[in-house]
Formats: C-alpha cells, structure tokens, sequence
C-alpha cells in the first residue's frame, strides 16, 4: 500500500486547474442528466400505471412488467450516485485546490488530511503528532481506517497508526530509536508505542487490556512434603495479569526468578505475593532479609525455616542452603551408583529469597576482604548452577543491576526476570536479550508511578521467539500486610485468600539456626583471639567478630523436633526469637538507650 500524494496547487498552470474544473462540471452535469432522467422514468411509470387501473386494465403481466421495470430504474439510479462518488473521490484526489482547502481546515501537514475522519479535522492533538511524525525526515503517512477516537473527551486520541511508503524505513535499529525518541518525548507519557520493521509501522495506544488491580486466585495447599514433591514437576507459580490473562511459569523450567525495581515500584509486594504460591505449594523457605525488618512477620510463620536480618546472618543462611545442596548432590550421586534415581522424585523443594540484594552486597564489599567475598559469591554461584537439578529455587531482588551488586555472569542464571515499574537503561541493557530491548524500552514507557504492580517480563512463545509482557503483580494478603488497613476493594478477598489459602498451608519443615559459639583456636595462631569475648561476655557470641570461614563453620541446629515441629527447649539458646538467645548483645551495648526518642 501507498501512501496518497497531493502536488501543490502552486505547481499547476492557469491552464491545467481550469481544465480539471471545466472536468468537474462536466460530471456534476452528466449526473444531474442522469437523476432527471431517472425521475422522469418515474413520473411517467406512475401515470401510466393510474391511467391503466382508472379504465382495469391492470393485469398481472403488466404488473411485473412495471416492477421489474422500475428495479431496473432504481439500479440505475444506484449506478449513478456510486460512479459519481467515484468520479468525485478521484478527482478530489488530484485537485491542488480542493486538497489544499482540505489541508487547511484539518491544520495537518502537507499530503496528510487525505481521507483523515471526522475527529481528525482541526484536532490539536492530531495535529501535534501528524506535525512530529512529518518532521522526522521520513515518509510516513497516517492509515486513519486504524485509527480511534475518545468521542467522549474531546475526540482524544486512542490509538494511532503510521505507515511507510519505503520499504526498509524501520530496518535499522537508529531509525527506530529516533522514531521512539521523538514519539515518546513529543507526546507525553501512557503510550504504549510499536515499531514494526517487516511492515514500517508505527502503531500507538493508550488502551490496555492490562487491570490496574490484580487479585491472587485461591491457590491449591499441599497438605504434606510427599505431596509437595511429588507435584513439582507440573506446578506453574502466576505472577500477575496480562493483557490475555495470568502469567505463569513452572519452576522446573524456571528455577530462578530475578525481579528488579526502585523504590515504588511494587516489587516487595510482588514477591511476597508469589511467595504465598510457592508455600502453599509446599515449598520450604529462607529468606534473607536484606533490609532487616521486612519478614519479621515470618519468623514464626509455617515452613520458614530460617530468616536473616543482618549481614554475618546472611552468610550464614546462604551457606546454609549451599549445605543442603551438596547433601543432595552426595545422596543423589550416591543413590545413583546404586541404580537408585527415584531421588528425582522425592526431593522437597526449596526457595531461597535474597530480599533488596542490593543491600546485602554493599554491606559485604564494606565490611569483608576480596579473598572472603569469593566465599559467598561461590555458595551462590553453585546454587543458582546446580540448584535447578535439585528442586533448589531463588528469586533474587533488587534496586539495581549494577556490576557490584550482581555479577555479570550470573545473569545468564536467571531465565525469569521481571521489571518491577519502569525499567531504567540499565536493566534494560543487562537483563533482557538485545533483540527485544527495543520492545522493553517502548513497553516499558506506558508504564506510569501512578499504578504500583505495573510490570514486564520476557517470554518466550511457542515458537521460541522473545517478546515482551506486560503485567499487573498481584496485590496478594501476606503475614506482612494488615487486613484492617487494606482498601475496600481489596479487604473481603484477603479474607477469604488468608482462610483459604494462607491459614491452611501445613507446617510441614522445622525451623533452625546456628549453634553459637566462638571457634576453637587454630594451631597455627600464637594467640587464641577470641579468648577475650569469652571471658568478657560468656552469653554473648558477637557475630561481626568473624570472618566468613568461621561463620561458615557454624554448625545448624533445628529449634523444632524435626517430627513433631515441638520447640526444643535445650536449643532456646540459639533461637533469635528467645530471650535467651546468645545472639543478642548484652542491653545498651550498642548505645540505643543513649539517643533520646519520643
């Protein structure tokens, strides 16, 4: 298709304008002959067919000579009002003059007010972007048939649609980004824009099929670990709603989920929403905490099995789930050999949560040497390689993807990355594939500060092709929210989520921790370094003190029975919820009670 093309009215002779009107009133008289003609036909039908039933000489063959007569008249009429507008159309078409009257009611820029609707003529907002898309150098030309109108607001534009008369005018990715730059600066934000390179479209819209508030389903629970395990392979975790309905994955193709987003953007409680999935899933958890107070609500909260709140704590938790993997690793080696592969499946799965990792990693570069660095990022970097194969999942959080926050080659790590608000150039740039960073960029736009939970994630569809999704997270009752101070909108389903769903996920994994204690002396030291803690405070193991060896030298103890999930009292000692915990620093020895507060 071809866009139409108007010469000036300027470039024609006196000559050539008054031939192409003496043409105009030449159709205009032959079709006013015709439609008096067809008139007259009439006239004389009717007073031919009175005079007949005057004398009774009407008979039937007479009868349906008239009738077919007089179709045959109206189809003639027909003929000559649709040849007319035909003729009308294409003489408008190549009239300088009539085009140019046309240009100038509709205030659109040359060769553009061609067949524009109604809605079109003198809008201002058309007008704008007509002007905007006319000054990129590039000759694009409105397909109106696509385009919608708001008749309820002033004719505000709804959707938009450009096209090409070059072939190969979006082929470069330069083009395309001068296009968007200049679309999404010149119109404001809440456009969703598309550049298609194999057709050279541009299409715009400010609908969304996308809701501004996502409620979880009722989640299916578990009720044991068999159970837990034995529906994994099958399980699909949802995230939120789309355009076309839920988005989900399973995590045995998607083991690790990387959400990233700035402050407001809806990320802490998206990934508590999917959280309450993947317990009512069974799954055992540990979380750390990267801001230290955020999952205080699930220490005591069924199949946590530990949580962190501090940077030694976070180490310790991290190592703790690289412990099990290489339990797993051993049993399921082990099994193997002997021709044993139901191991497969009988694993429970796990889920490790790194909460504003952000946090964490700027702690640890602050507060440990390279060399002890190495140690975490290995513990990691195992689980997120290894951890697939057994049942061992992570959702990592963050702000940033800056290289010191996460390594490059962990990206690659994580085949489910979600943007959590709008995404910044970096996140763009590191975590989606280079062929749809374009697309993530033009998405990503639409999305507004206004509706936290707005979000985009990468997926690949059936035919392995990326593209991009936007969604609404979930705004899913946890532990951490408080039903009496939710909205109206949201309060009646979190009651009937918490009943349903969250009061009856099964305790079904005991908590643990560490057994605190300062570590023996090496014998390769002279001097017992930590000889002076234990005689200054005997009930208090002062975590910073270590190194990351020794924190990973921390033996795990369970503060439940394993069996019977019944507090094991000798243990009170090492539970961060006792007050007996060796863990706490002795009162005011942080120099809290000092700092006067109201």
């Amino acid at each position: 298709m071809t866009a139409p093309t108007t010469p000036q009215a300027h470039q024609l002779s006196e000559e050539e304008r008054n031939h192409l009107m003496h043409d105009a009133k030449g159709k205009n008289t032959a079709l006013g002959v015709t439609i008096a003609c067809c008139g007259a036909a009439l006239v004389l039908l009717g007073s031919a067919l009175t005079r007949k039933a005057a004398y009774g000489q009407l008979t039937t063959v007479s009868v349906v000579g008239y009738v077919v007569f007089l179709a045959l008249l109206i189809a003639a009429c027909m003929y000559s009002f649709l040849w007319y507008r035909r003729e009308l159309d294409t003489w408008r078409k190549s009239d300088p003059i009539y085009q140019a009257e046309q240009q100038e009611q509709s205030g659109l820029p040359g060769g553009m007010a061609d067949q524009a609707p109604q809605q079109a003529m003198g809008n201002p907002e058309v007008q704008r972007l007509c002007t905007i898309v006319s000054q990129l150098g590039m000759d694009f030309y409105p397909k109106w048939a696509e385009w919608e109108f708001d008749e309820d607001n002033k004719n505000a534009i709804v959707t938009y649609a450009f096209a090409a008369q070059t072939p190969g005018t979006l082929s470069t990715s330069a083009a395309q980004a001068k296009v968007f730059e200049r679309l999404n600066t010149g119109l404001g934000k809440g456009w969703a824009i598309d550049l298609d390179p194999e057709t050279d479209e541009i299409t715009g819209s400010k609908k969304s099929d996308v809701p501004k508030l996502a409620l979880p389903e009722m989640w299916p629970v578990v009720s044991s670990p068999q159970q837990a395990a034995s529906r994994f392979d099958k399980l699909e975790i949802s995230i939120g709603i789309g355009a076309t309905g839920a988005i989900t994955y399973k995590p045995k193709q998607f083991p690790h989920m990387m959400m990233v987003g700035s402050t407001g953007g809806g990320k802490s409680v998206a990934v508590r929403s999917i959280i309450e999935e993947y317990l009512a899933a069974g799954y055992r958890i540990f979380a750390v905490d990267g801001k230290g107070t955020d999952y205080a609500p699930y220490f005591t909260h069924q199949n946590f099995s530990a949580i962190s709140t501090n940077l030694q704590e976070h180490i310790m938790v991290v190592h703790k789930v690289w412990s099990i993997l290489q339990s797993r690793r051993s049993k399921s080696a082990r099994a193997s050999k002997a021709g044993d592969t139901s191991w497969r499946q009988t694993m429970t799965p796990i889920l490790l949560v790194l909460d504003e990792f952000a946090s964490m990693r700027n702690n640890l570069k602050a507060e440990y040497k390279t060399d002890e660095i190495k140690l975490v990022d290995r513990d990691l970097a195992d689980i997120l390689k290894v951890g697939r194969e057994f049942r061992v999942n992570v959702i990592l959080a963050t702000q940033d993807l800056k290289a010191d926050t996460v390594p490059s080659d962990w990206l690659d790590m994580f085949p489910m990355k979600v943007s959590a608000g709008k995404p910044s150039p970096m996140t763009i740039k590191k975590a989606f594939p280079e062929e749809i960073q374009g697309e993530v960029t033009r998405v990503g736009q639409s999305i507004s500060r206004t509706t936290p939970g707005r979000s985009l994630v990468a997926v690949t569809d059936a035919d392995g092709k990326n593209h991009v999704e936007l969604f609404q997270a979930y705004w899913s009752y946890t532990p951490a929210e408080t039903i009496d101070a939710a909205p109206d909108v949201v309060r009646g389903q979190w009651m009937e989520f918490k009943k349903n769903v969250t009061d009856q996920v099964p305790r079904m994994y005991a908590r643990e921790w560490f057994k605190m204690e300062y570590p023996e002396m090496d014998p390769k030291d002279k001097k017992d370094r930590f000889a002076q803690f234990r005689e200054d405070e005997p009930n208090y193991i002062d975590l910073t003190e270590f190194d990351v060896t020794n924190l990973h030298r921390l033996r795990p103890v369970p503060l439940e029975d394993p069996k019977t999930l019944a507090p094991i009292v000798d243990n009170a000692c090492y539970d961060p919820l006792s007050e007996h915990y060796l863990g706490n620093p002795p009162l005011d020895a942080d120099g809290a009670d000092d700092i006067i507060d109201f």
